[in-house]
């Protein structure tokens, strides 16, 4: 996860192969309004393989 601001973490996230889905983003209870506080999370993909 990352703020939503963050356009290189979210960046390093895609070029890995991460998935993201608009409707995990969240609010962190913890931070103050403004940038900071909007969220947004990417997701490992599990492999198929064991």
């Amino acid at each position: 996860m990352t703020t939503a601001d963050n356009v290189r973490s979210r960046a390093v996230m895609r070029r890995i192969g991460m998935s993201y889905d608009p409707a995990d983003d969240f609010d962190d209870p913890d931070a103050p309004e403004g940038p900071l506080r909007r969220n947004v999370l990417y997701r490992t993909r599990r492999s198929s393989g064991g």
